[in-house]
């Protein structure tokens, strides 16, 4: 089964079409594969962020238009088919910042869908969040969690963000991942719906696959077991 259509198709039956994107191991190649399979599929697509993103400089979101002011994105006239990127120039310029949230509302009600990576974790695979984030914009209405599955069977201290303990990730760390307040769905609020994407399909045995669907399951959490790389569910549920 195809990943991004198989997320569009999600989006579109749940009628969901503001998301937050967060965990760690894929979030930035998830925002910008789905936003381009959106875009392809006829629909305008806003790629943004609430925190801090990498730079389109140095990496390439493939996107129609790149904006980094509030003046140019607003008389940006959105366009289906199109895929827009937005965010700020920062004083570290490998890193691009969040809008002012007033402007986010402004643009989230002219695009059909909009994409927003919600937090960072430093590329590793596995993220607990702090009290400042992840940032969810009052107006996203699904989480998309991603956790790389690579991290499983490590110690946590070398492949997760805000854990320096040398504790293994297994199924029940996982499920800690997905219960606990500063887990996955930190900040997904009752009127929300969410995903998790088990990332990493691509480069790890399907016992791990099934060790973390379990895991979701027992949690009672939507799930898939994908590679973000290939576009690829391997299982879901």
């Amino acid at each position: 089964m195809e990943l991004y259509g198989y997320l569009l198709s999600l989006l579109k039956r749940k009628n969901r079409r503001v998301v937050s994107i967060t965990g760690g191991g894929g979030k930035t190649t998830l925002m910008k594969k789905l936003g381009r399979h959106i875009a392809g599929s006829g629909y305008s697509v806003l790629i943004t962020t609430t925190t801090r993103l990498a730079s389109p400089k140095s990496y390439d979101y493939s996107c129609e238009w790149v904006f980094s002011s509030e003046s140019e994105v607003l008389l940006h006239e959105a366009r289906r088919g199109e895929c827009v990127f937005y965010a700020e120039r920062s004083v570290d310029y490998k890193k691009y910042s969040s809008p002012r949230m007033e402007i986010l509302s402004i643009l989230i009600d002219r695009y059909d869908y909009v994409l927003i990576e919600a937090d960072g974790s430093r590329g590793l695979p596995v993220k607990w969040h702090s009290e400042r984030d992840p940032v969810i914009h009052k107006k996203s209405d699904i989480i998309i969690a991603i956790m790389g599955l690579w991290a499983v069977g490590e110690r946590a201290m070398g492949v997760a963000f805000g854990d320096g303990s040398d504790r293994v990730v297994d199924k029940d760390y996982i499920k800690e991942l997905i219960l606990k307040p500063n887990g996955l769905f930190k900040g997904k609020r009752e009127d929300m719906d969410g995903i998790i994407i088990f990332n990493g399909c691509d480069r790890t045995d399907s016992i791990v696959h099934s060790l973390a669907l379990s895991a979701a399951v027992e949690c009672k959490k939507e799930a898939v077991a994908a590679s973000e790389e290939e576009g690829v569910v391997y299982d879901a549920l």
